[in-house]
């Protein structure tokens, strides 16, 4: 799961986050390109299978992400705490799925330099 992971975020990683923006809708939530408007992926809400939160070491510093898994795919969609858009994204999680950042926050950014993978949330079994 973790190689998975890593995957989609090199090639999330691929744009700066000053060219990319979390855009949310009471259907979905979209990662766009702030320079063309462009939709890199789309997760509709009511697709979500599973919500989970892992860290990235980028050497000096860690990037805390999300990953959602969507029905009947294999896919990976990631965004980052640099990507702006991400404060609104927290606080949809916690209203939409009882995700309440006091919950996990601590799991994944402590120890440091270390990916702390947490699943927040799954279909059929509610927050974890």
């Amino acid at each position: 799961m973790l190689e998975k992971l890593c995957f989609a975020f090199r090639q999330f990683n691929d744009s700066a986050p000053k060219h990319r923006r979390l855009v949310l809708s009471p259907e979905a939530v979209r990662l766009v390109s702030a320079r063309s408007g462009r939709e890199l992926w789309r997760v509709e809400w009511n697709q979500i299978k599973e919500i989970c939160a892992f860290k990235v070491d980028c050497i000096t510093i860690d990037i805390i992400c999300f990953g959602f898994h969507v029905a009947g795919s294999e896919t990976i969609h990631i965004t980052d705490e640099e990507t702006p858009g991400w404060k609104e994204l927290t606080a949809e999680l916690s209203t939409r799925y009882g995700i309440e950042e006091s919950q996990w926050f601590d799991k994944v950014a402590f120890p440091a330099f270390k990916e702390n993978y947490a699943v927040l949330w799954k279909a059929g079994e509610g927050k974890t």
